[in-house]
């Protein structure tokens, strides 16, 4: 598949908040350059916009992306903020079925929200712009997006997304949060599995789960794991039970086929800690699956982290919340490819270090683009 061609097709399906003929500069071309530039791990529209009017960089554009025309920063950022973030939401999900496909047979795909925390600073907004992603932990790409206008409604969001998602097959990951009869419903009527985390909101049933884990442990089938790196020891033990007939709201949870446990104890610098979470499931895993799908939920926080840490995300200055949605959204564009270049062509780089290869060398950017069109996942 031609990733490039996909881009630019993608972008020229974008929509506008008001009407704009494109005469001049594409909306498309705005939002390849933008791409392109976050490709590079450059941070900012702005830096973005300083690198695109390079020599080096114009010679591509023309070249490769048939890009002809630049407009002033100030039309740049119009354009920017004209972008009907919602029409690339949607888009932008069509394109992450591309390369999928039907691979997310027994995938994890894990749902979180994360609050852009520049926004709660912006003079015009409310509420902080606060946006739900799913992510398949397996491939470390995300497939979808929607943005609410706080964090107190992210669990009607949680199962809107759920409900636009092909999940068939899947096991979908949450956090305590989504522990939601709804939301359960939801992803069996998609066709998926849940396993859902369950603390102190739903007190009742985290109070049994506990009672229960900590009085039959000992009979219960298990699996432990050890790992070892940067000066800390992390062992982590999995129990399971599929008999969940004994727990009286056991029938209000659709298809709940199993209870679960995990217990993490850390040391680290002469320091310990110790966690036990509790989950319930849709489908009777093992416990060595239950610890393997429990800690696939973390893929997603370690994209929030790569938002923040890559692109520096929360300390954006747009001061317009849509542009802060366009540019959440891109940046998940910008990270998906670049995952998967680093699966089909270079494993053991860090993302960083691709995009450092992008941005030294301008002319290496097509190249990233075909090979792309190898890239299969397992």
């Amino acid at each position: 598949m031609d990733y490039l061609e996909k881009l630019q097709e993608m972008a020229s399906e974008i929509e506008t908040r008001e009407e704009y003929c494109g005469y001049f500069y594409k909306v498309a071309d705005v939002v390849t350059i933008l791409v392109v530039g976050l490709l590079c791990n450059l941070r900012t529209a702005h830096e973005i916009y300083q690198w695109s009017c390079s020599a080096v960089f114009e010679k591509v554009l023309v070249q490769h992306f048939g890009i002809e025309k630049m407009p002033c920063y100030a039309q740049f950022m119009n354009i920017l903020g004209n972008v009907k973030a919602d029409s690339l939401d949607r888009i932008f999900m069509e394109w992450c079925k591309t390369p999928l496909k039907t691979h997310i047979q027994n995938k994890t795909i894990a749902i979180d929200g994360k609050t852009v925390s520049s926004t709660a600073h912006m003079r015009n907004c409310e509420s902080p712009l606060h946006i739900v992603s799913a992510y398949i932990s397996e491939y470390g790409l995300t497939i979808g997006q929607l943005a609410v206008d706080a964090k107190s409604n992210e669990i009607p969001a949680t199962q809107a997304l759920i409900d636009m998602l092909d999940i068939r097959g899947a096991v979908v990951v949450t956090d305590a949060l989504n522990c939601q009869r709804k939301t359960a419903k939801a992803v069996i009527d998609g066709g998926g599995d849940y396993l859902l985390a369950v603390k102190d909101n739903r007190k009742d049933l985290h109070d049994d789960l506990k009672f229960f884990f900590a009085s039959e442990s000992e009979t219960l089938e298990k699996f432990r794991k050890i790992e070892k790196g940067h000066g800390r020891i992390e062992t982590r033990t999995a129990w399971i039970t599929h008999d969940v007939q004994w727990h009286e709201n056991g029938g209000v949870w659709a298809n709940l086929a199993c209870f679960g446990a995990v217990r993490r104890v850390c040391e680290e610098n002469g320091k310990i800690s110790d966690e036990t979470r509790y989950y319930i499931a849709s489908r009777k895993f093992s416990a060595e699956e239950m610890l393997i799908y429990s800690r696939n939920e973390w893929g997603v926080e370690s994209m929030h982290w790569q938002l923040d840490v890559i692109f520096n995300e929360d300390r954006t200055l747009l001061m317009e919340k849509n542009s802060q949605r366009t540019l959440n959204t891109l940046r998940k564009t910008a990270l998906n490819l670049v995952r998967m270049y680093k699966t089909t062509v270079s494993p053991k780089s860090s993302l960083v270090s691709i995009m450092r290869g992008n941005l030294f060398n301008p002319q290496s950017i097509p190249m990233f683009f075909e090979s792309l069109k190898s890239f299969a996942p397992n």
